[in-house]
């Protein structure tokens, strides 16, 4: 299938606006759960320098946070655990195959939480693997021409590599989700097959995507306070609340369209739905 790149901004659009409710409601469970655990966190540290300051000692931070270091790890595991479960629970949502249903995403956002770990950890030492050996082969070009043009295009090359891949590993939220493949590295070749006739399409829609949610925190910016600080005049406290408000709206209201316009993405490339008319990038 050919994908359209005007069909997943159009199909991402319908998507925010027929489940806004849903995924509002779902960031909401998880925002709260995420504050649950680092309000665990906090009273946990609290009662230790309680517990330091009961004995007549001066509480030292820095000591009772290196005595909490499995404490520590175990924070960042469930952090990630639960920011890994919202963010396929929100595609799930997102998708045509699946109901509504705020049960049915957390539940698989859960189960999906070790296969993402899973995809985490293969794709780290595959990073780290390939980015040693890179670096030695572009350190040594660079070294041997000696020539600034040479190290501009290298780095130029190197980014150019990582957008590649960025487009090509795309989808492996959306597998997890929508597909719920389970194996990660099925997952991960899922992903890579999924998206190779459409990565640079892939790249300039997100590229867009990304570019035009700039200007518009630049025009809210210019909106609220923007006036006051080309007259030289320090923004009001309206001016700031205002500023504050329209930012986390704004914020809440691209990730989640961000979320919509991967499951789009993915929609087309699985196959999912009819496909619309127009083209911009075809």
């Amino acid at each position: 299938m050919t994908f359209s790149g005007s069909r997943a901004f159009g199909e991402a659009f319908e998507i925010l606006k027929s489940r806004f409710g849903v995924l509002i409601g779902t960031t909401l469970i998880f925002w709260v759960g995420l504050m649950v655990v680092m309000g665990a966190f906090g009273g946990s540290i609290m009662a230790s320098v309680m517990a330091s300051a009961s004995t007549g000692a001066d509480p030292d931070p820095a000591q009772i946070v290196a005595g909490m270091g499995f404490s520590i790890v175990l924070l960042y595991l469930l952090v990630y655990a639960l920011q890994f479960a919202m963010a396929i629970a929100m595609v799930r949502l997102c998708s045509d195959r699946h109901a509504p249903s705020i049960g049915d995403a957390i539940s698989t956002g859960v189960r999906g939480v070790p296969t993402m770990f899973g995809v985490v950890i293969i794709l780290a030492v595959a990073g780290v693997i390939g980015g040693v050996l890179i670096g030695m082969v572009v350190g040594g070009l660079a070294a041997v021409s000696g020539s600034e043009i040479v190290s501009g295009l290298l780095m130029i090359a190197a980014f150019l590599g990582g957008l590649y891949l960025y487009a090509r590993l795309s989808m492996l939220t959306p597998v997890i989700a929508i597909e719920a493949e389970s194996n990660p590295i099925q997952v991960i070749r899922r992903s890579w097959a999924m998206t190779g006739p459409a990565a640079l399409k892939i790249v300039l829609v997100v590229g867009l995507a990304a570019v035009l949610a700039g200007l518009a925190v630049f025009a809210l910016l210019f909106a609220t306070i923007g006036t006051a600080a080309l007259s030289g005049q320090p923004p009001s406290i309206g001016g700031m609340v205002a500023f504050v408000v329209a930012m986390i709206a704004f914020g809440l209201t691209v990730g989640l369209y961000f979320t919509a316009l991967i499951a789009a993405i993915h929609r087309q490339l699985s196959g999912g739905a009819v496909a619309a008319t127009s083209d911009t990038f075809t």
